[in-house]
């Protein structure tokens, strides 16, 4: 599991609960990007400011040992150079938005806001929508 140290999760469904389990493995947290992306509220409603995020995510970063998974391309390339693994979660539409539905229930107690539609970029499971350097 050592190569598993520093583990990047992106892309479409099952990140949260693939990271929380390498991230069991590893002796070092899950973390999920959208807590650097949204200010923290129950509805995640506000967008926190970019260099705001971007810190944050270069803290959580240069820990020894996590496991980071989200679908904020911006914010997964600040952590993308101190990954030992990256895992590329590429599911079609339909997973992506059973998930998304989901986790609006999980995270908040209640739906999303507004249609699951205009969340695609959210969820988006299209590697075109990332612009990782890989």
């Amino acid at each position: 599991m050592e190569a598993f140290r520093r583990t990047l999760i992106i892309g479409g469904s099952g990140k949260s609960t693939l990271a929380e389990k390498i991230a069991s493995h590893v002796g070092g947290p899950a973390i999920d990007l959208d807590v650097f992306h949204w200010e923290h509220t129950s509805a995640y409603g506000k967008k926190r400011e970019e260099a705001v995020s971007r810190r944050m995510a270069f803290d959580a970063a240069a820990r020894r040992r996590w496991a980071i998974e989200g679908v904020y391309g911006w914010l997964a390339e600040v952590a993308i150079s101190r990954a030992t693994s990256l895992i590329w979660s590429d599911m079609s539409w339909s997973v992506c938005e059973a998930g998304l539905r989901s986790r609006g229930k999980r995270r908040s107690g209640a739906p999303r806001a507004g249609p699951v539609a205009q969340n695609r970029d959210l969820a988006s499971c299209g590697p075109a929508k990332f612009g990782l350097p890989l």
